[in-house]
């Protein structure tokens, strides 16, 4: 069984005709919006500003960043000091570890976005229902 998926028209998104209101993982409301590319395998890539994150995928997004961070600086620390071996295995360890956690920060992750192969839309997987049913078109200025 496959995970429902959510269309958005891309030019919609760019030009801020809709913009959504909850996270996408949670359906909680955005506590910060963030400016996201969002690329295919052909090439296209679409600047989508004001991406809704809720507070836990703040603080998801935060922790992997900082302990990505941490155990990068810790790693090449331990790998050229280099004694005893066990420090050189530590930080070879911890060099291994820094990528899933950078993954754990990453915005295609947390946001569950992918790019059309045209381009045109923006493909939002697996959304929780809260996102769908409070995705809004933003009324026109004027």
């Amino acid at each position: 069984m496959t995970a429902p998926t959510v269309e958005i028209p891309a030019a919609w998104l760019v030009d801020g005709a809709v913009q959504p209101a909850r996270c996408v993982r949670h359906g909680a409301p955005a506590t910060r919006r963030v400016d996201l590319v969002v690329r295919n395998r052909t090439g296209h890539a679409v600047r989508v500003p004001g991406w809704p994150l809720c507070r836990r995928c703040t603080l998801v997004r935060i922790a992997g960043l900082a302990g990505a961070g941490l155990l990068l600086g810790g790693g090449l620390a331990a790998v050229v000091a280099g004694r005893p071996a066990g420090a050189l295995l530590a930080g070879v360890a911890a060099l291994v570890a820094a990528g899933p956690a950078l993954a754990l920060g990453r915005l295609p992750w947390l946001t569950r976005v992918r790019l059309s192969a045209d381009g045109a839309a923006v493909r939002v997987l697996d959304p929780h229902p809260d996102f769908e049913a409070r995705l809004r078109p933003v009324p026109p200025r004027g």
